[in-house]
């Protein structure tokens, strides 16, 4: 059963998204690719931790973690512990991963794989976050198309280009 939403409520939609793009917009007349990619280098601990955890929250988690309960119940909550487990034990790695970044001016996971490991393993990590990424992008792009189609009772093909389009002028 579609929401029918009113002109007040589309026009409100509109407005968010106008504002998302002239966001996206003026930022990037700001920044340099640098700032864009990493911040300018100049995020304290917690602001890190901040964005490595808001990066990580979003649709893919959401749809994931639903499904999850649905299918196991609340020993799913597990995963939680498990997830943080993970992190905790990274965080050692990330501050010498810190370090040497800083030192050889890295960009992404694959820049210190490929410094320290060879191209094989620079390779086999970039390709291995390139997936998980689109995979994630993915399950976000089904994930909203759903959201808005079964809320503006619009279809799914017309909600998913529209999300599709502001996404990608957004970036």
């Amino acid at each position: 059963m579609a929401v029918n939403l009113t002109t007040l409520d589309l026009l409100t939609v509109a407005v968010y998204i106008a504002i998302v793009l002239y966001i996206g917009y003026s930022a990037h007349r700001k920044q340099s690719t640098e700032d864009f990619l990493i911040a300018g280098r100049k995020l304290k601990t917690i602001d890190n931790a901040a964005t490595i955890i808001a990066s990580k929250i979003g649709a893919a988690v959401v749809l994931t973690f639903v499904a999850l309960y649905y299918l196991y119940g609340i020993s799913a909550m597990w995963i939680f512990v498990g997830v943080s487990a993970g992190y905790i034990v990274f965080i050692p790695f990330a501050m010498r991963l810190r370090k040497v970044s800083t030192s050889q001016e890295f960009y992404t996971y694959s820049d210190y794989f490929f410094h320290r490991h060879g191209k094989t393993v620079g390779y086999a990590t970039a390709l291995a976050i390139l997936a998980v990424t689109l995979f994630v992008l993915l399950i976000q792009l089904i994930g909203g198309a759903k959201i808005l189609a079964r809320l503006s009772g619009f279809s799914y093909a017309v909600s998913l280009t529209a999300i599709l389009i502001t996404v990608s002028v957004y970036i």
